[in-house]
């Protein structure tokens, strides 16, 4: 069985002086990584922090990656929590998952003070010094952890008032990385632009830890803002990213490139050029893809690769073959893994459930919704509608709690018809269909002034009768309108 600690061990005898992890200002490599996970474990040791709870709390960092790997490889629980969170969200993180420590990047000193003050029984470590103390080979570490205690704590949908702590062990973060491989090898030849959260199990586990077993190497993202022009030099051979990024991609092109059936060489090599030019593979994961988007990027090209996952299956479940070109499923179900449609209709649509060794524990100190999570037969409810076709592909629908039932019998699925709203208006960054009064309503967050009639009009020119939206709000989006 793979663990964290034997990863790095294997690493730091095998790959020793090769490059690992690329930022703006230095390279550092796989023995030097491992040398500096072994010291910050070992710092932690010595103050008592065995199997303690420790959140990491900060930006995207160098510092924040070995951090999370000593506490997991070596040390106890890694709590992460998303950067943007409000000190009071942190407060509550911090009492939710009885985290004893907390390690927090400078960046966050002002909110620090708050937390402290509700938070006094914590020990609080800022993470720079911790990452830059002097090495020390010899510091004496504790024997391998077992692969099936829990090693990482996500809040599964933002750290609300009542937030729910995923429980992930090694097994399960660990335990799709050989099925990855087959549909998209990797190795030291390759190098991954990480942009992503690495407090999110898409970019922590499959962009991140993932790299320790295949020898990837890792270009840390400086500043979103700059991400174009840094993917112009650093032109990665492996992308992960969310389709709110490639569809801004998309409305960034010429018109006559996006809507054209077939696609001149220079054609293609501009769309390429947008990732730098030489991808091997582009991930799309966090949610579904508009069909029309991924064909271009096809018809361009790109080698895209649409997955499916969640925080509690340690963002393992489905995953496109190389070189696939269907447009519609977003992959084929991990084979280790026992998935079953529950109460499909006449079409075959149900909820998706699933057992396997990805699946998590449960929900840190609740019960109750822990054992709301499972069915009878020990099956994770995903809470998500789909089916699986017989070729193992995996298609969605929508979630099972916002399944709109119409008088007429037909379903209509907001998660659809709001991925739709966003790629038909780029002035639109966000957008929530709902239905009240049998009426199917839409609340569309604009980043600049749009005519919202026109665009529901032709949004609902393509609709069947039963689906359209009748009746629409505008809300300005300050939030992207910053990011835009």
């Amino acid at each position: 069985m793979k663990t964290i600690r034997r990863l790095l061990d294997a690493a730091y005898e095998t790959r020793y002086d090769q490059p690992y992890i690329h930022t703006k200002d230095a390279v550092y490599t796989f023995g030097e990584t491992v040398a500096r996970v072994r010291t910050i474990a070992a710092s932690l040791l010595a103050r008592g922090l065995a199997q303690a709870h420790i959140v990491i709390w900060g930006e995207n960092s160098y510092a924040w990656m070995l951090t999370d790997l000593a506490v997991m490889g070596y040390v106890g629980v890694t709590v992460a929590l998303d950067r943007n969170l409000r000190a009071e969200a942190v407060v509550r993180a911090v009492q939710t998952a009885d985290v004893r420590c907390v390690i927090y990047s400078h960046e966050k000193e002002a909110d620090i003070a708050i937390v402290r003050e509700q938070c006094k029984d914590v020990l609080f470590l800022a993470i720079e010094p911790l990452a830059a103390l002097p090495i020390n080979d010899n510091a004496p570490l504790p024997a391998d952890k077992d692969p099936d205690v829990c090693s990482k704590i996500v809040f599964s949908s933002g750290t609300t008032a009542e937030p729910k702590a995923v429980m992930l062990s090694q097994r399960n973060m660990l335990s799709g990385f050989d099925l990855l491989m087959k549909r998209a090898p990797m190795s030291e030849a390759d190098l991954c632009y990480l942009f992503l959260p690495l407090h999110h199990t898409y970019a922590g586990l499959c962009n991140f830890l993932y790299s320790i077993c295949s020898g990837m190497q890792i270009y840390l993202c400086s500043d979103l803002k700059q991400m174009t022009e840094e993917l112009a030099v650093v032109r990665p051979t492996v992308l992960s990213a969310v389709p709110l990024i490639l569809e801004r991609i998309w409305h960034a092109l010429p018109e006559a490139i996006t809507q054209a059936e077939e696609l001149t060489d220079e054609q293609c090599a501009l769309v390429q050029g947008c990732f730098g030019g030489r991808l091997n593979y582009l991930f799309c994961g966090g949610a579904k893809l508009d069909p029309q988007i991924k064909r271009f990027f096809h018809r361009a090209g790109v080698n895209l690769l649409e997955a499916y996952a969640l925080t509690e299956t340690a963002s393992i479940f489905s995953i496109e073959y190389s070189g696939s070109r269907n447009t519609e499923s977003v992959g084929t179900v991990f084979e280790s893994l026992d998935v079953k449609i529950h109460k499909p209709d006449e079409n075959g649509i149900g909820e998706l459930l699933v057992r396997g060794e990805n699946v998590f524990a449960g929900y840190y100190g609740n019960e109750a919704a822990t054992v709301a999570a499972f069915d009878s037969d020990g099956y994770f409810r995903t809470g998500d509608l789909g089916f699986v076709a017989e070729d193992g592909n995996l298609y969605l629908r929508g979630r099972k709690r916002r399944m709109i039932l119409r008088s007429n019998g037909e379903n209509v699925y907001p998660d659809e018809l709001e991925s739709r709203i966003c790629s038909l208006c780029s002035a639109v960054s966000r957008a929530k269909v709902y239905e009240k009064e049998g009426v199917i309503r839409a609340v569309l967050y604009c980043k600049e002034p749009i005519d919202g009639k026109l665009w529901m009009d032709r949004l609902n020119s393509s609709l069947p009768s039963y689906s359209r939206v009748e009746a629409w709000e505008l809300i300005a989006d300050e939030i992207g309108a910053r990011m835009k």
